[in-house]
């Protein structure tokens, strides 16, 4: 439901599935929302299977944003979206 809303919010957001994982595209990036407490350097089990789904990675960016900012500051997560890897 987060991953809905924040892209009904934005413009060329498409959800999209990754695995069990929910995520989005936006523009050449895909993004799977993740638990806030999860170790992004070193995915494992669900995380690990859903980065594996993403077509090619190597040549698309694969980002991430987590429930609590997704849910808190949704601006914030937009925007960080434009910067640096979060």
């Amino acid at each position: 439901k987060l991953r809905d809303t924040f892209c009904s919010s934005f413009s060329y957001c498409s959800p999209q599935q990754f695995g069990e994982l929910v995520g989005f595209t936006l523009g050449d990036k895909k993004v799977i929302v993740v638990h806030p407490l999860w170790d992004l350097h070193k995915p494992v089990g669900l995380l690990a299977d859903a980065v594996a789904k993403v077509e090619d990675p190597s040549q698309v960016q694969v980002r991430y944003l987590n429930t609590f900012n997704l849910l808190r500051r949704p601006s914030w997560c937009y925007q960080s979206l434009n910067n640096t890897q979060t």
